[in-house]
């Protein structure tokens, strides 16, 4: 279907209809990476590159965040075979990108407030 619309895509939800049309099937058989390409086209593309670069960003400007690189890759791999159907990729890519910071519990806060 991507290749069919390169520009802008079936539409969002449309993948499903386009393929009964096509095939006589009614089925969807995909994966997020395949449906965001299949239904946005080019967008499509910029979107899964932001999705996949975010978290390394902010990786590198928060090293602290221990388990970052197992959230994201949990988050890839569990697109790949179940889309966004459930609610654990989502929340699992959510905990990628908390920004975390480990404090030092004698030493006194910056801004101190009276």
């Amino acid at each position: 279907m991507f290749f069919e619309n390169p520009i802008t895509g079936v539409g969002v939800g449309k993948n499903k209809e386009f393929r009964e049309e096509l095939t006589g099937i009614v089925a969807a058989s995909h994966n997020e990476i395949t449906r965001m390409l299949a239904e946005q086209g080019v967008l499509g593309i910029f979107c899964l590159l932001i999705l996949l670069v975010t978290p390394l960003f902010l990786y590198l400007d928060n090293k602290q965040h221990l388990l970052l690189l197992s959230f994201y890759f949990f988050w890839l791999l569990t697109i790949n075979h179940a889309a966004m159907r459930l609610a654990a990729p989502a929340f699992v890519y959510a905990l990628s990108l908390l920004k975390v910071k480990f404090t030092n519990e004698n030493e006194k806060p910056t801004l101190h407030r009276e």
